[in-house]
């Protein structure tokens, strides 16, 4: 199978290059010293590295977003604050940007096809800091809420990176391997947990101090593994998804077509095992859309859909055995879990978690009606009683005052208003239409690409509505990469030979 954006060299050199980089977070996470010299380290790296070719530093950045969730695996440790790496690695690329300005004395930034969206929820983004400080917000609050937002400033080091296609193979290649990683994690983690080895304390530490994710006992033996960065394996679905069904006639594995066969079913074992409902519900809905998209390119043809079918449920029997088989391992020893007991337990909507997302909403839609129009500023706060273990174990009334919330969509209303709501919304929706119209006019080595970007698009937009992202620089991130490539796309020559799917 063709595929002219992936290089498996730049892929196969960054697996190891990742598993030292968390081998050495793991170590530094008990040792400041080590964990600031490698932060320094790091930082200096990317911004020497940026200042000589910048696609360089935008692999390092969007490599750490694809393993690095909360973006802590190194932090600088400076008077009891902690600043995380990823912070660390924007200032680099930013700075290093800022030099090549100076220097050169040009930028692409003005010519994005997009960049009065861009530049509009930059004052309204501007205008919410301002009037959060104006509030008395409380200064940690407005920082911890609007230094996701600084990630938009990416847009320009992204533009200017991304000039050509030799600088985005080795690009979706890296983040490709980024994903690879997060499922080899998971899964790794899900059998180190699953068979009590001995170390599992100074592991489940360090997954938890560097934010990396959330790691949860269910059921006997039987642990959750949940990343943030799982949104890119969701993202990697539908991209593979595309490639195998969308472009491509045969709905069966072939020798061309296996290798995307074992991503697909890696990548659906991990959204089952991180159990997240959030990005189940992402997934249903992007995979209805994809399921249109499939019946139009293949003229409604009944039979093409019904295979089409086998194919999913197929990958989804496989994926579960692929879990199974690594839960019963039968070394170092045979773990006694009940996988009906612990499926039941994590959708039973009485769980605590479900119960304080909706014990936010009543107080949450009440505090939207303080400034609708215009939002209450970042740093804005709602108290409400929250049924979370470790909520109670603070307050034993529940009672919890925050800045942040599941329900994303009513997040970013509460802080920049509805008309920031609809100046975002504009800024996808753009986004999504320059997809579609480079869709209708690309060749087809691009078009499952485009395809795959714009249901990554689509489920990133979905998932938002119950957990945050695209206030996160984990969702930003996605959105400027995609304006990215889609700025590159539109500027290199297409040819209309993108034909349906017989």
């Amino acid at each position: 199978m063709k595929n002219i954006f992936f290089s498996s060299k730049w892929f196969l050199w960054c697996l190891p290059l990742f598993f030292i980089f968390e081998v050495f977070s793991f170590i530094a996470n008990d040792n400041n010293i080590l964990g600031n010299t490698l932060f320094i380290l790091i930082v200096l790296i990317t911004f020497g590295l940026s200042l000589y070719r910048l696609p360089l530093g935008l692999m390092i950045a969007f490599s750490e977003l694809t393993i690095g969730s909360q973006g802590h695996l190194f932090n600088l440790i400076v008077a009891n604050q902690e600043i995380g790496i990823r912070l660390g690695i924007f200032c680099a690329i930013i700075l290093a940007w800022c030099v090549g300005l100076v220097r050169f004395r040009r930028t692409n930034i003005f010519s994005v096809f997009n960049f009065k969206w861009f530049l509009i929820l930059g004052f309204v983004v501007l205008w919410s800091l301002i009037f959060g400080l104006i509030r008395h917000n409380g200064l940690i609050n407005i920082y911890s809420d609007f230094n996701a937002w600084l990630f938009f400033l990416y847009l320009g080091p992204a533009v200017d990176g991304l000039t050509s296609k030799d600088t985005l193979k080795p690009l979706i290649s890296v983040i490709s391997a980024g994903i690879a990683w997060t499922v080899l994690k998971s899964m790794g983690l899900l059998y180190y947990f699953s068979h009590n080895f001995s170390a599992i304390k100074p592991v489940y530490r360090w997954v938890r101090d560097t934010g990396i994710g959330e790691i949860t006992l269910l059921s006997g033996s039987f642990y959750r593994i949940f990343f943030q960065s799982h949104i890119y394996t969701g993202i990697g679905f539908f991209i593979i998804l595309s490639l195998l069904f969308l472009i491509n006639s045969q709905l069966r594995p072939t020798k061309s077509n296996l290798l995307p066969y074992i991503a697909i079913i890696a990548l659906t074992a991990v959204s089952i095992l991180n159990l997240s409902r959030s990005n189940w519900v992402g997934l249903l809905l992007t995979g209805f859309i994809f399921l249109i998209i499939f019946l139009y390119l293949n003229k409604h043809k009944i039979k093409r859909g019904a295979g089409l079918i086998i194919n999913l449920m197929g990958i989804l029997i496989v994926s579960v055995a692929a879990l199974l088989a690594v839960i019963y391992f039968p070394w170092p020893n045979l773990p006694a879990i009940n996988p009906s007991e612990m499926l039941k337990d994590r959708i039973n909507l009485n769980e605590s978690a479900v119960s304080s997302r909706w014990s936010q909403l009543p107080n949450l839609a009440k505090s939207l009606t303080t400034h609708p129009v215009i939002g209450s500023g970042f740093g804005s706060t709602v108290t409400y009683t929250s049924l979370d273990p470790r909520v109670l174990e603070k307050n034993p009334t529940g009672e919890y005052t925050t800045y942040a919330f599941e329900w994303g969509y009513l997040d970013i209303i509460l802080k920049i208003g509805l008309f920031g709501l609809f100046i975002y919304l504009g800024l996808l929706i753009s986004i999504g239409k320059k997809t579609w119209s480079l869709i209708r006019t690309s060749t087809q080595d691009n078009a499952w690409l485009l395809y795959g970007f714009l249901l990554g698009l689509i489920f990133l937009s979905t998932v938002h509505a119950f957990s945050p992202y695209l206030n996160h620089p984990l969702g930003i991130g996605y959105i400027i990469f995609l304006t990215a490539v889609l700025q590159l796309f539109s500027q290199s020559p297409t040819e209309k030979t993108h034909q349906k799917s017989s």
